[in-house]
């Protein structure tokens, strides 16, 4: 049988050292992943005029050069944000204004009742050069109805867009 040597070893480890090493790099990587996104929120009063004919139109504007907006969320509401506005419906839009009204393809959310609030994850979105609006029609429509649209939206560079989406 062979005699058994043994070796005593001491050594320390610094975990400490290491954790903050690894929290700092954790840190840098969100910073370099991070997009970068403005909130905002657009606010639109509109009165109906008189003989006003469906659909009447709110319109809420549209994103600048090289940034797309992803809407989040829509209410509309008529003198306050209690009182139903009987038999007029709203509808969201975003795209191409014309002289003709609405254009249909550019429908991205129906069926809005006034007061009504509606959220959405993705799937409303503006791009440049389009208007985000909000188109009121039914037999409820009369002259001197106030109406009040407002909606939140993400600002999202278009360079960033792949990114935001996925």
């Amino acid at each position: 049988m062979l005699p058994r040597m043994g070796i005593e070893l001491h050594a320390e480890l610094d975990l400490g050292a290491k954790i903050g090493d690894l929290q700092q790099s954790v840190d840098q990587l969100r910073k370099a992943i991070a997009l970068p996104v403005n909130v905002r929120t657009l606010v639109q009063q509109a009165t109906t005029p008189t003989g006003v004919s469906a659909p009447f139109l709110i319109k809420l504007g549209g994103p600048s050069v090289a940034v797309i907006w992803d809407v989040r969320s829509v209410v509309l509401v008529g003198a306050d944000d209690h009182t139903a506005v009987a038999n007029v419906t709203g509808a969201v839009y975003a795209g191409q204004l014309n002289a003709q009204g609405v254009v249909l393809p550019d429908l991205r959310w129906p069926g809005l009742t006034v007061p009504s609030a509606q959220t959405f994850n993705a799937q409303v979105v503006a791009q440049t050069n389009q208007q985000l609006y909000v188109a009121l029609s039914g037999s409820g429509l009369s002259a001197g109805q106030s109406y009040l649209v407002t909606a939140v939206v993400i600002e999202v560079q278009v360079e960033d867009a792949p990114r935001y989406f996925s």
